[in-house]
């Protein structure tokens, strides 16, 4: 026991080394506070708002590119497939939706929804070999008939998930990278993400942006694009940039131990963290109930950047 206490003596001193602000007590008036009873978004109300958003706006499309009456089965289908686009399905589940949804199509329904539908079912079931006809008559479905971005982004990126677990046989990569990138961007600008939805589209450009962009200039040539369109919400705009910067500056510093950083490294880093952190805060400040800019701002706090004065309510 006597020597844990030592090492964590050690490591307690090493540490206001390497960051002197952590030893410094927070002003009384800047203490983390609870966010107020009206603002908390717990998990599960998390998950009816979601759900309810997809049910909504796959309803919405239908009507919009079909017939004025709108066939009982698609529709309830649709809505009940909201959970599954809401990634909130267990297996039996989406099991059940792809046996409605095969009916359907066996019956003659080309329904690029029902189509995109019935892909996602077969990919999240393992059948990705199956769902590559299905998805691809539904991504060129989707592109000629004037569908929205996000959903043609929904689609596409499945189908650019299949063929990594089975390659095509010919090079569609640079057509296919095409179209999930321009419809990802395409989405952005969506009146649809607003009201809190902005969640959700940031949740679904950082899945792309951290795990399936790997070159660092594909990176930037995404956020370049998304900082082109005017038209993009403020709390996306700081949150994106933001996390950019914050993979900027690890990019800058490398991933060897401290005393393996060259001198511009580490200054690279430093900056890009102090970059981050005004947009993240600026991000905070627009929707302090929205916990995704205080859960970045930890990171960067880690890292040593930003005043200790800084508004503490986000952390």
């Amino acid at each position: 026991m006597r020597i844990v206490g030592i090492l964590v003596s050690i490591l307690t001193a090493v540490a206001l080394l390497v960051c002197p602000s952590c030893g410094q007590t927070p002003e009384p008036d800047k203490t983390s506070q609870p966010l107020p009873a009206h603002s908390r978004l717990t998990d599960e109300a998390c998950k009816v708002k979601r759900q309810k958003f997809f049910a909504d706006w796959l309803l919405s499309i239908r009507k919009k590119h079909s017939n004025p009456v709108i066939d009982n089965e698609i529709e309830k289908l649709l809505v009940d497939s909201a959970v599954f686009r809401a990634r909130l399905l267990t297996n039996k589940e989406r099991q059940n939706l792809l046996e409605r949804s095969q009916r359907l199509l066996d019956q003659g329904c080309r329904d690029p929804l029902i189509l995109s539908l019935h892909g996602g079912l077969l990919h999240r079931l393992e059948r990705g070999k199956e769902a590559k006809p299905i998805l691809t008559e539904a991504v060129s479905l989707l592109e000629t008939g004037g569908y929205p971005d996000f959903m043609r982004y929904l689609t596409a990126s499945t189908l650019h998930s299949v063929y990594q677990r089975f390659p095509p046989e010919e090079d569609i990569w640079p057509q296919l990278n095409e179209q999930v990138r321009s419809a990802l961007l395409g989405a952005a600008s969506d009146p649809i993400f607003s009201n809190g939805n902005q969640r959700l589209y940031y949740e679904i450009f950082h899945d792309y942006y951290w795990f399936k962009l790997k070159q660092p200039a594909e990176k930037d040539s995404l956020i370049e694009a998304l900082n082109g369109i005017e038209s993009v919400d403020p709390w996306l705009r700081h949150l994106i940039n933001g996390e950019h910067h914050y993979a900027l500056g690890w990019r800058a510093r490398g991933k060897g131990w401290a005393q393996s950083i060259k001198k511009g490294g580490m200054d690279g880093f430093r900056e890009e963290m102090a970059l981050a952190r005004i947009e993240l805060v600026k991000a905070y400040v627009l929707h302090p109930e929205f916990p995704e800019a205080a859960a970045r701002m930890i990171q960067v706090r880690m890292a040593s950047v930003g005043p200790i004065s800084e508004p503490r309510g986000c952390l």
